[in-house]
C-alpha cells in the first residue's frame, strides 16, 4: 500500500519509490520539480533525493534561460554518481572543452534545435563527430531530467555525419600459419604468456593485462590438454584495475591445445604479463621491427588477437552463439561487425573459383 515517510519520497509498492525534489523556479514562476524512480530501500530513496536537490541547486538558473555551461557541472557530478569509468568521464570533457563548450556552451538550453546541431555537425572531422554528438545527446538527457528542457531535439531525429575520406588501412588477418610461427618464435619472450591467453582465448587486451596466473587453472593438471581462465576484471591505463566491459564479460574462458600445454610450462605467481601494463602495446610492436622476434612475420598489433581467435574459431566450426559467448557478447552481429576477418577463407575461396574454372575449361564447359 502506497504511504510516505520523508518529504518527497512516497513508497508506490514495496521496494519502489517515487522521489520528488524542488529548488527555484521557473520563469514563469512556477517550482522546478524533478522526479525519479527508485528501486530498493527508503534509505536509497532519500540519498536520491539529496543528490536531485545537489543537481537542482548547483547550477545558477534553470528554465528558459538556463544554458548548457549551466548543466555541466551536474551532469559531471552525476557521471561520478553513477560510476563511470575515468576514461568515460575523460572523453565527456574533452568533448565539452573543444567542441560543446565553444559551441553551445552560453546558448540557453531551450535554443538548441536539431538544425542547428546538424549543421554543426558538418563542421567537425567525421573521426570525432559522432563522439561529440554522443556526448551532447547526453548533456541533453540530463538537461530533461534536470527540467531544463521538455524533450531532447536530437532523441528519434537521424544524424548525418561527415564522410570520411581518409585512405582505408587493410590489414591481413593472421589464419593458423601465423599463429603457430608466432608461437615458435615467441619462446621465452616476456610478452608470451600474455599473447597466449589472448589468441587462446579472444581476450581483450585489458582483460589478459588484469590477469593473475591465480586466475588460470589446469583441469587435468600439468599433463592436461585443457585451460581456463577466469575473467573478472580489466586493465586500463586510465582506469587500472576495473570491473570488465559488461556483466557478459565475467566469463570463464576455455584455451585449448597447443596453447594450454604452454601456459602449463610458463604457470607461476602473480600477474600474467609482469611488467608495466602500459607498455604492453609499444613492447610487442618493437618485437616485429629488426632483430625482433616477430621481424618479418605480418605486422598484427596485440589487440588483433582476439579478432584471429574469434576467426579460428569460425572456421573451425563454431556455433555463432558460442563464439559470442567465449568472446563475453549476448550477440553475435558484433563480431561479424567488428572482429571476423576471414582472410584465409577467402584466399581459399577465390583459389576455389580458379579451380572451379580451370575444371569448366578442361571439359569444355563453356558457351
Amino acid at each position: 500500500m502506497a504511504h510516505g515517510h520523508t518529504e518527497g519520497i512516497r513508497e508506490t509498492r514495496p521496494g519502489v519509490w517515487e522521489v520528488r525534489a524542488s529548488s527555484g523556479h521557473r520563469s514563469d514562476g512556477t517550482r522546478r520539480t524533478v522526479s525519479r524512480t527508485v528501486h530498493g530501500t527508503e534509505a536509497d530513496a532519500v540519498a536520491m533525493r539529496a543528490r536531485l536537490l545537489y543537481e537542482l541547486d548547483s547550477s545558477r538558473a534553470f528554465g528558459d534561460n538556463a544554458t548548457l555551461a549551466d548543466l555541466w557541472p551536474s551532469f559531471l557530478a552525476r557521471c561520478d554518481a553513477k560510476g563511470l569509468t575515468n576514461a568515460t568521464v575523460a572523453d565527456y570533457e574533452k568533448q565539452w572543452r573543444l567542441r560543446i563548450g565553444p559551441e553551445f556552451g552560453d546558448a540557453p538550453v531551450s535554443s538548441i534545435r536539431y538544425g542547428r546541431v546538424q549543421s554543426w555537425v558538418y563542421t567537425l572531422a567525421p573521426g570525432v563527430s559522432r563522439h561529440a554528438v554522443r556526448t551532447l545527446k547526453r548533456l541533453l538527457n540530463h538537461a530533461v531530467d534536470m527540467g531544463a528542457l521538455d524533450a531532447n531535439p536530437l532523441v528519434g531525429r537521424r544524424m548525418d555525419y561527415p564522410i570520411d575520406r581518409r585512405p582505408v588501412e587493410a590489414r591481413y588477418q593472421w589464419g593458423a600459419g601465423e599463429v603457430m610461427e608466432c608461437m615458435r618464435r615467441l619462446r621465452g619472450e616476456r610478452v608470451e604468456p600474455l599473447w597466449l591467453a589472448l589468441v587462446g582465448g579472444g581476450l581483450r587486451v585489458e582483460e589478459g593485462l588484469a590477469l593473475d596466473w591465480s586466475d588460470v587453472t589446469f583441469p587435468g593438471g600439468a599433463g592436461g590438454r585443457l585451460a581456463r581462465v577466469m575473467v573478472t576484471k580489466a586493465w586500463t591505463e586510465a582506469d587500472g584495475l576495473k570491473p570488465p566491459k559488461n556483466a557478459s564479460s565475467a566469463r570463464v574462458v576455455p584455451i585449448g591445445e597447443p596453447f594450454a600445454g604452454r601456459l602449463v610450462e610458463l604457470r607461476g605467481d602473480g600477474p600474467v604479463y609482469p611488467l608495466y601494463r602500459g607498455a604492453a602495446a609499444r613492447r610487442w610492436a618493437a618485437l616485429f621491427r629488426e632483430g625482433g622476434a616477430l621481424h618479418g612475420m605480418p605486422p598484427a598489433r596485440l589487440r588483433d588477437m582476439r579478432s584471429v581467435h574469434e576467426t579460428m574459431m569460425q572456421e573451425a566450426g563454431a556455433l555463432d552463439t558460442v563464439n559470442a559467448r567465449l568472446h563475453g557478447r549476448t550477440n553475435v552481429q558484433t563480431g561479424y561487425t567488428h572482429y571476423l576477418r576471414p582472410s584465409r577463407a577467402l584466399d581459399d575461396a577465390a583459389l576455389l573459383l580458379g579451380e572451379s574454372l580451370t575444371c569448366a575449361d578442361m571439359h569444355g564447359d563453356v558457351g
